[in-house]
């Protein structure tokens, strides 16, 4: 329930009572129509009959300062003068302690850092206070971990660190940690992990998957740097770093990746992975591509998923989702949810009204974006890594000799090589498909490999080659020994088809079996690959070429 609300107004040229003055300009989207969905958003805002709840109102200021309506030199504003009260005076308590931080470190960051780098570094210091051993945040001791609360803990710790504050990074490591452990079978989080509290009672969510996503984006932004690379390929504000067969970085044996944006961490090691922290997102927005509902019904709080969506994506730069461009198609569905007076409201969530309509504002004007590209520096982004680009993406020439990648990984243990996943997969993505055919020899080689990991990058690659004389390998895959590898046969045989859909079959056969026995899971997985297997195995039988019928078909293998 909300406290007793007051009202705020924040259109006038100074606003009555608060000191707040405000600019005539707004910052465009760069899209007309969101332009004005965040001009009428703003009007409600500063209506006289619009009820801001106290505890909102520096989400309120944050919002209008994103969209650049609060003059940045405004000495307070009631947003403002809560947030200074609370980190200098009053301090942080109750269920909102964690969401409060996160929105007042951001806010003080963003308005001037230096000015309030004493307050943003109370924020980062009662973060790691009252962060449980387990890595989690809660209103009390007693309480569960809440996933919700756990990322606006790190949007804190993540703002005090670039105002200059002393972070104690073994809190990220924790956090990042009690994320992993508690990620649900099917790639998401819940509300509270190991509960059924929340809107979904203990079933995975949108808004908490995304939580999660982000909260493990942020570690690995303040662990590893920034996921992203400039328009010729490059580590984006890396230099020109030497690479390994071209997409391999030179790992220095002190950890130092070379890079200037990344932190220096005071000797912390992280016992989180980039790998690891890689791929649990991967899965995060595997898991979001696959229930791909802009604006339905399932998605709620809806206006809380966009902004959370908003900051996974930016922060891991992901641009794609089902092949089309994620900010456009997410927000022409947040276009839909805005109601005539400007707001952003959903009828009985305590999130609508205000609160939502400054999650919305905070999607539109991207703010998250905003934020990387003031601490990096502006750069172009490549979509489309991982799953979400898998039937689209840009062919360009990769960075160095594919033979020679595809070769040192046939011919030595994965865990040997500086290798990272995901600049593999990106070197196959964007090479041509001839190179890739002319490395079939190779490919089938890889298949072989003892490591999943490099059999998981060699179905990627020959869905790549589309060569119909290559499915035999693919249907194999799908009855690889892990379950990665028969995903990724999967989603290369639905390219090489051209059928997104993939005859209905799951992408997380593990979905919904977290209280199984391991032995019902593992009878669940072996049902799901044969069901795989016959269907795909039916769909070749009828397209492929004559001449490669006939005798004893070589997939119709022992079952």
């Amino acid at each position: 329930m909300f406290l007793q609300c007051m009202r705020v107004s924040v259109l006038t040229a100074v606003v009555v009572g608060s000191g707040l003055s405000v600019q005539a300009e707004f910052k465009t989207t760069g899209v007309p129509e969101y332009d004005e969905a965040v001009r009428r958003a703003v009007a409600y805002l500063g209506r006289p009959d619009t009820q801001i709840p106290p505890k909102a109102t520096s989400l309120v200021a944050y919002a209008l300062l994103k969209a650049g309506v609060i003059d940045k030199t405004a000495a307070a504003g009631t947003g403002i003068r809560d947030a200074i009260d609370r980190a200098s005076r009053t301090g942080y308590h109750g269920y909102e302690h964690a969401y409060w931080c996160g929105v007042d470190a951001m806010l003080l960051a963003d308005l001037d850092a230096e000015k309030y780098r004493n307050e943003i570094q109370a924020i980062a210091d009662h973060v790691s206070a009252s962060q449980r051993e387990d890595g989690s945040w809660a209103e009390n001791g007693s309480r569960p971990g809440d996933v919700s609360m756990a990322q606006y803990a790190m949007l804190a710790l993540w703002a005090a660190e670039r105002s200059g504050c002393q972070i104690r990074y073994e809190t990220v490591d924790r956090a990042a940690r009690w994320l992993i452990a508690n990620v649900e079978s099917d790639g998401g989080w819940t509300y509270r992990p190991g509960t059924d509290e929340g809107r979904t009672h203990g079933q995975t969510s949108h808004t908490m998957t995304m939580a999660g996503a982000s909260s493990l984006a942020i570690a690995r932004l303040m662990f590893y740097g920034r996921r992203m690379t400039t328009s010729d390929g490059q580590v984006f504000g890396a230099g020109k770093p030497k690479l390994k067969f071209g997409v391999l970085e030179t790992v220095k044996e002190d950890g130092d990746t070379g890079d200037p944006n990344v932190p220096d961490l005071g000797g912390f090691q992280p016992t989180v992975s980039r790998a690891e922290l890689d791929r649990r997102i991967r899965r995060a927005f595997a898991w979001n591509e696959a229930r791909f509902e802009p604006a339905a019904e399932p998605i709620g709080p809806k206006n809380y998923y966009y902004y959370t969506l908003e900051r996974a994506a930016a922060i891991h730069g992901v641009s794609l989702v089902k092949g089309k461009d994620l900010y456009r198609t997410y927000g022409d569905g947040l276009l839909t949810l805005q109601a005539e007076d400007g707001s952003f409201s959903q009828p009985g969530n305590v999130l609508s009204g205000p609160i939502g309509t400054c999650f919305a504002i905070l999607y539109f004007v991207r703010s998250t974006k905003s934020i990387l590209d003031r601490q990096y520096g502006r750069g172009s982004q490549v979509g489309g890594r991982g799953l979400e680009n898998i039937f689209g993406g840009r062919k360009k020439k990769p960075t160095g000799p594919l033979n020679e990648l595809l070769a040192s990984m046939s011919e030595q243990n994965f865990a040997d090589l500086d290798l990272d996943i995901d600049d593999v997969v990106e070197s196959i993505q964007f090479s041509s498909r001839d190179e890739l055919v002319g490395q079939t020899d190779t490919l089938r080689k890889l298949m072989k490999h003892p490591d999943p990991e490099i059999r998981r990058i060699a179905c990627w690659a020959i869905g790549r080659t589309s060569q119909f004389d290559l499915i035999p390998l693919l249907m194999d895959g799908l009855r690889d020994p892990s379950l990665d590898v028969n995903i990724e046969a999967l989603l290369a045989l639905r390219y090489i088809a051209r059928r997104p859909d993939g005859f209905g079959l799951t992408l997380e056969p593990l979905a919904g079996t977290g209280d199984m026995e391991e032995s019902a899971r593992l009878q669940k997985v072996a049902a799901w690959r044969q069901q795989a297997w016959r269907t795909w195995n039916r769909w070749y039988r009828r397209v492929r070429p004559w001449e490669e019928g006939g005798g004893l078909d070589e997939l119709l293998l022992p079952e």
